[in-house]
């Protein structure tokens, strides 16, 4: 290829590039209010954490492991620490590593290109950030507050070493593929899987020589200290696995994995489906760990039919890793395009010219309307939720705070939704999800007698709505009627359509008085505000 060509190419993908991540940085800063109430749950881990209470959901226990990455757990706790917000905190760095996940993706498609001349190099890299920026999941990621930008960023990374070990076989990369490989497992439990995928792939491809090092290396820095943790977490936990785990296998009343997966699978394979199928095929021989991990990992989430939350988040870290393999296929199509037409620079530049075309065409018409309304309805809706999240879940939590100060006893609250509203009010919270209650974890049992026997002072329902009452969760109807039948009343309806939250408390309770008068207090505000306006 001519040098002025390969400059053309260049600045091309530079344009390329740009658009993506400027695409990119606007739908982050729409996205930005959304941090999911399972969020606050590892912000809650986190407080205790710094508060010297242990790693564990209430700081008076009992112990229970309601988070799914050590690693982040640690991270979080800095905020905690220096007494900062743990919410802007999480988005910064969710945003870094976001932005380190893109460099990473253009460097591997880079690589995975490295047949082609310089320039294709460059589009095949540029394209591979570009279908990564179509999926409306980065955003919601990044911002989340979750481990799951990490554990993508992290898988990401992994992957590379293993192509850095099998092309050059570098002591650093060596030491290092261990090394991350802990940490991936360190960012969510299922990563040890795909590590062990990658690992064991090295080693069989790996020369003698280069074998017995990564071995040493593999046992030092990856089997010791994860059974060293494994050990301690068992003893520290008393399960096996954690409990978010055990929820989402025994509890099916969402979406199952298979039925994500194929919505993934079909939002997925529009951008990158073919292009991945092609680059796959032809690196199946330089990074067989990296896709057999992908594949590894997408059975583990179906098979077991696991309940997959928000925003495809489980299948998402595999993503990267994807568009960067779809980008080295743009590098092959453009080869084979060269050599059918027995004109290679001509089919280059008319293979280039309508891959960049339609990728493009693809990337613009999911990223219609880019204004507030837009991006609500292709992001899932994420500004819409965080409204409803503030004007209920947060807003009930801080509320709850007010009241309970000079309390002679430490208050408790029973609720499904176990995030914000005991991370903001501080009380001792009984999870009738299950997320963070070993007992409804283990069992799948929701019994009503099980949380009244712990005596919470409310009970706080999620319905679509109070009357007549249709709760969310499958076991809304008889945990309602146990209430009543204990004695309880509806104290407070916090929200309107699409969803209250119905706090149900003893009526005679000093707690009871005190949510009354502030929602009087804010009834009234309400009438003199509209009475003015009139």
């Amino acid at each position: 290829m001519k040098l002025a060509e390969s400059r053309v190419l260049i600045g091309i993908a530079l344009g390329i590039s740009a658009v993506a991540i400027f695409v990119v940085a606007k739908q982050v800063g729409l996205a930005w209010s959304y941090t999911p109430d399972d969020a606050f749950i590892w912000f809650r881990y986190a407080q205790n954490l710094a508060a010297g209470n242990g790693i564990t959901f209430n700081a008076d226990g009992p112990r229970a492991e309601g988070y799914t990455g050590f690693l982040w757990l640690w991270i979080m706790a800095i905020p905690h620490w220096l007494r900062s917000d743990p919410v802007l905190f999480s988005k910064w760095v969710g945003v870094t590593l976001a932005a380190g996940t893109f460099a990473l993706t253009f460097r591997v498609a880079m690589e995975l290109s490295d047949f082609a001349d310089r320039g294709v190099r460059w589009i095949a890299a540029a394209l591979a950030i570009l279908m990564l920026a179509a999926s409306l999941m980065v955003p919601a990621h990044a911002v989340s507050g979750m481990e799951t930008i990490l554990y993508a960023f992290l898988l990401l990374l992994l992957f590379h070493l293993e192509f850095r070990l099998h092309e050059h076989g570098d002591r650093l990369v060596i030491r290092a593929l261990p090394i991350v490989g802990l940490l991936v497992g360190l960012s969510r439990p299922e990563g040890v899987l795909a590590t062990c995928c990658v690992l064991c792939a090295a080693l069989w491809q790996a020369p003698p020589s280069v074998r017995s090092r990564l071995f040493r290396s593999t046992l030092i820095a990856f089997v010791l200290p994860g059974a060293i943790y494994f050990a301690w977490r068992f003893d520290y936990y008393g399960i096996p696995l954690p409990l978010t785990f055990y929820v989402t296998t025994l509890t099916h009343s969402g979406t199952t994995g298979w039925e994500k997966f194929q919505d993934f699978a079909v939002s997925v394979g529009i951008t990158t489906g073919l292009l991945f199928a092609i680059g796959g095929v032809a690196s199946l021989r330089r990074i067989p760990g990296a896709l057999i991990a992908i594949v590894t990992l997408t059975l583990f989430y179906i098979v077991p039919t696991h309940r997959i939350p928000h925003q495809s988040r489980y299948f998402f870290p595999a993503l990267p890793l994807m568009c960067a393999v779809a980008g080295s296929g743009v590098a092959l199509l453009v080869r084979a395009v060269g050599n059918f037409l027995g004109d290679t620079e001509r089919g280059r530049r008319g293979a280039l010219a309508a891959l960049v075309v339609a990728t493009a065409t693809i990337f613009a018409v999911n990223h219609t309307k880019l204004g507030k309304d837009g991006a609500m309805q292709a992001a899932g809706g994420l500004i819409y939720y965080s409204q409803m999240f503030e004007a209920r879940h947060l807003r009930l939590g801080k509320e709850l705070a007010k009241i309970s100060g000079d309390l002679d006893h430490r208050p408790s609250l029973a609720i499904g939704d176990a995030g914000a509203v005991p991370y903001y009010s501080g009380w001792h919270a009984i999870d009738s999800f299950g997320l963070n209650d070993s007992h409804i974890a283990l069992t799948g049992d929701h019994d009503p007698q099980y949380i009244l026997r712990q005596s919470p002072d409310l009970v706080i329902i999620r319905a679509w709505r109070a009357k007549p009452l249709k709760p969310m969760f499958d076991w809304g109807q008889e945990h309602y009627d146990a209430c009543v039948a204990a004695g309880m009343e509806v104290i407070r309806i916090i929200g309107a359509k699409p969803y209250v939250l119905m706090v149900m408390g003893d009526p005679d309770s000093e707690i009871a008085g005190r949510l009354r008068k502030i929602a009087d207090g804010k009834s009234g505000k309400r009438r003199r505000r509209n009475g003015a306006h009139r």
